[in-house]
């Protein structure tokens, strides 16, 4: 048995993936608590968008693009908010005009202006999807 658990000491050096497997069959294996990364985190965004820079932001709310107040609740919102500059927009109506979505390019100087111009964007009447 000695000769046994050396030569498995060995392989679970030599292969790592062999040796958390072991771990865990003995009970072991403890994995190391990771920062949970859902859709709503921040992580992939920030890994794939250069800031400062263009940035194309989608609104979807629930209004009729005849209503002159959602895209302009919107662009006000976005206008207002720190590190970003509005630039062109454009509003498209969806399931038969129930819902509008607002397209905006901005230009958004740091990823924490990102996420604080989406969290505003949040709080918006109507606004029901952004990103």
């Amino acid at each position: 048995e000695g000769e046994t658990s050396e030569v498995l000491e060995d392989i679970e050096e030599e292969d790592v993936r062999f040796g958390m497997k072991m771990k865990a069959l003995r009970g072991e294996f403890d994995p190391s608590k990771a920062e949970m990364n859902t859709e709503r985190g921040d992580a992939l965004s920030e890994a794939l968008v250069t800031l400062p820079g263009m940035v194309n932001m989608r609104v979807v709310v629930k209004a009729p693009p005849e209503d002159p107040a959602v895209a302009e609740s919107v662009l006000e919102s976005l206008r207002g908010a720190a590190g970003v500059s509005v630039g062109a927009h454009s509003l498209l109506p969806r399931l038969g005009g129930k819902f509008t979505t607002v397209d905006v390019t901005c230009h958004i100087d740091t990823h924490e202006n990102r996420k604080a111009a989406f969290d505003l964007l949040g709080t918006l009447p109507g606004v029901v999807m952004r990103f």
